[in-house]
């Protein structure tokens, strides 16, 4: 058949192959990523859920075990995040309340215009930043 022989066609058919998984692979890595946290997280949490399951009486199906696990991880999540997100901001505020000037001076719209290259040019206007 065209002067191949029946291994070399094989070896040809398995290189093809295999290149077509890496692209496809490379095409959906993220989603891929996406699954496999997804899989490691249902993982982590099948003991809680178990342990859930075993405290709530029998006739509650184990889909609001799994509910239940998911609003509270999500719950302490969110508080978690909120208190980092309330002490970041309550830092910054403080740092303008001891120092008025910097606060004016960054509140000042002149300081929003002198920040960065000049828009037409693209060149740092010297005189906008003085």
């Amino acid at each position: 058949m065209l002067g191949l022989d029946r291994r070399t066609i094989q070896v040809a058919w398995t290189m093809f192959l295999f290149a077509l998984l890496l692209l496809v692979i490379y095409k959906i890595g993220r989603t891929l990523i996406i699954f496999a946290v997804a899989l490691i997280v249902a993982h982590l949490l099948s003991p809680v859920v178990e342990f859930v399951e075993r405290i709530i009486p029998q006739r509650v199906p184990r889909v609001a075990a799994l509910l239940l696990v998911y609003i509270v991880l999500i719950g302490v999540l969110v508080a978690a995040l909120g208190r980092q997100v309330a002490r970041r901001v309550g830092r910054r505020s403080a740092g303008s309340r001891s120092d008025p000037a910097l606060a004016r001076t960054v509140a000042s719209p002149a300081h929003r215009r002198s920040a960065g290259p000049n828009r037409r040019t693209g060149a740092i206007d010297r005189a906008r930043v003085e």
